[in-house]
């Protein structure tokens, strides 16, 4: 299935030895295209964190480790959702 791009998904980036839910994270939200971007992010070990989208599945990793070594190229991290559907079947009795 393939799964299409979501704008205002929030994603962050936390230090590797801080808590999953630190009180205040470097945070991203997706754009139109489903792109985020962290700017000027020190040298050192991280989770890039997803986070929960309501009426959506994560379809990828929640969290991705990354070690971020100075002078080094753009690291993408994609992120997937799927979206959960419910069926209405209503009920007949005769």
């Amino acid at each position: 299935v393939e799964e299409r791009t979501l704008p205002g998904v929030r994603v962050f980036v936390v230090p590797d030895d801080m808590p999953l839910q630190p009180a205040d994270p470097v945070t991203a939200w997706t754009d139109e295209h489903g792109v985020y971007l962290f700017i000027n992010v020190a040298p050192g070990a991280y989770r890039v964190v997803q986070s929960d989208l309501p009426g959506f599945s994560i379809t990828t990793q929640r969290e991705v480790p990354i070690t971020i070594v100075a002078g080094q190229p753009d690291v993408v991290i994609d992120f997937g959702y799927r979206q959960n559907y419910r069926v209405h079947l209503p009920l007949i009795l005769r």
